[in-house]
């Protein structure tokens, strides 16, 4: 190639470079101008824990804003999400009557505390003159959130009498799982070390807004979010599974939070969570059978009750509150993200709330003694 066509090679990607850097920077200067902010996990909400797991910061308020819209971020002064107002936050002095263990769903991805399902039973105890705090943080496995229950009441001094467990199907699956990573300075949780190259590309999805609205776009159309691109929940709904094992191997774990609260005086609830999938599975049933993949909705269910029924522990199912929402045409989740959205988790908080009734009033009873 002659001098005069590499220059000519060289002249015109740079033309093409600085039209996308000039488009780039047009389109970040319009949707700040709009208000639009970055999105991704919100800078500082994390602390290192023991056994290299993590907790969530004390007294944190925060914007968070993922594909599904924006939302708050507020924990009290163990850690623990609440409102704004710290209403319903935990303090020092306080008894806990219901304490809720789990991940992501549990923490309420997407949504404002209020619009979780701990937020809705807080608002729903209060009346009772009950308190509810949330445990939970996205990404725990059932050792990581003993771990935090045990240092809430052995080394915080917090009293807990009903224990609150959420099982989705990803915690029944993986149930003996302990996630371990690093908290960075930046608050933000990391599995290894990060190259000079992936920490450019970290601080671009946290300060470009059009690397933000163009995810966000795709994750809105079901682009890598759709049930056809989940094949790796397949596991969960595995028809193949040796259920006898599997349901040995849940009711090990649940029984040691079992025995936790019996040692503490307390009680437990198993609650099962569905994922909102169960309600939609011809779509994942067919990219399954493409694989030869026989697959079962109801498996992390049956396995669930089978564990609970091992233990003697009480097991309440949530899949009717989505039924009920499914049939008069709501969404369930929220849009581009199989979490559920306030309308899902407000009604499964009232039907947890109507089956806890019992032990309610018997909380109620023990207070006014």
């Amino acid at each position: 190639m002659s001098t005069f066509k590499i220059a000519g090679s060289l002249k015109g990607l740079s033309v093409i470079i600085l039209a996308w850097a000039v488009t780039g920077l047009a389109a970040e200067g319009v949707f700040r101008l709009n208000g639009d902010r970055t999105t991704e996990d919100p800078q500082g909400l994390y602390t290192q824990f023991i056994n290299g797991s993590y907790k969530h910061r004390p007294m944190m308020d925060l914007r968070a804003h993922y594909a599904s819209g924006p939302f708050s971020i507020h924990t009290d002064e163990f850690g623990f999400r609440c409102d704004a107002e710290r209403k319903y936050g935990l303090h020092r002095d306080n008894e806990v009557d219901f304490l809720f263990i789990g991940d992501s769903q549990g923490f309420g991805n997407g949504v404002d505390f209020e619009d979780t399902i701990p937020g809705h039973m807080a608002a729903l105890a209060a009346d009772r003159g009950l308190r509810v705090a949330n445990s939970s943080v996205g990404g725990h496995g059932l050792g990581n959130q003993l771990e935090l229950v045990d240092w809430l009441q052995t080394e915080q001094r917090i009293k807990v009498r009903h224990y609150v467990l959420l099982l989705t199907p990803l915690r029944i699956s993986a149930c003996d799982s302990f996630a371990r990573v690093s908290v960075g300075p930046d608050g933000r949780l990391y599995d290894k070390p990060k190259s000079s190259l992936q920490r450019a590309l970290i601080w671009v999805k946290s300060h470009v807004v059009a690397y933000t609205r163009l995810r966000d776009a795709a994750r809105t159309l079901h682009i890598g979010t759709s049930s056809t691109a989940a094949s790796s929940v397949f596991a969960f709904y595995d028809d193949r599974v040796d259920k006898a094992q599997a349901v040995d191997k849940l009711a090990s774990c649940l029984n040691v939070f079992h025995n936790y609260a019996l040692k503490n005086d307390a009680s437990l609830s198993i609650v099962y969570v569905p994922s909102t999938l169960e309600l939609d599975f011809d779509a994942l049933r067919q990219a399954a059978k493409v694989q030869g993949l026989s697959l079962n909705p109801d498996l992390p269910f049956t396995l669930c009750d089978q564990a609970a029924t091992k233990l003697g522990v009480t097991m309440i199912n949530l899949r009717p509150a989505l039924e009920e929402i499914q049939a008069r045409g709501g969404r369930l989740h929220l849009e581009g993200d199989f979490h559920y959205d306030a309308e899902t988790s407000r009604a499964c908080a009232e039907l947890l709330w109507k089956d806890t009734l019992q032990s309610i009033e018997g909380l109620t009873s023990a207070k006014l003694q």
